[in-house]
């Protein structure tokens, strides 16, 4: 990964009055996951907009990369346990097909949701929504 190029851009729309209640190291592990896939099926150079936005009851979360998307009949299917895209792909090439299966499954544990879309720009993007509590 020597000489890798990425960039990273963010922009954050939630208030400091946006509360969520999370398991720190498994909504980590959510945002490693996704930058991980990004890393290994997006050719150089990589770029990751990141964004956050908040509404009456729930935090979003969207990254979105620059990369080849998906096919939009297979949007929803990547979620599921052993699901790859390309079906051709070895182990060492790739992940197990476990990465977003196991971001859905503790998305869902915080009561939240999350889908993947094919961004404007081309990549893929995965939105997750955490919901608010009152502090």
């Amino acid at each position: 990964m020597e000489g890798y190029r990425a960039g990273l851009s963010y922009c954050n729309e939630a208030s400091e009055k946006d509360f969520i209640a999370i398991d720190q190291k498994k909504i980590h592990r959510v945002f490693a996951n996704i930058m991980r896939n990004a890393i290994e099926y997006v050719e150089p150079p990589l770029k990751v907009h990141m964004s956050f936005t908040a509404d009456k009851k729930y935090v979003h979360f969207c990254m979105g990369d620059n990369g080849p998307g998906i096919p939009e009949n297979e949007l929803s299917q990547i979620f599921q346990s052993f699901y790859r895209i390309d079906k051709s792909r070895s182990r060492d090439k790739g992940g197990s097909g476990l990465g977003l299966a196991i971001c859905k499954s503790i998305i869902e544990a915080h009561g939240g949701q999350i889908q993947a879309y094919n961004s404007v720009s081309g990549g893929l993007g995965i939105k997750f929504s955490l919901p608010k509590v009152k502090r």
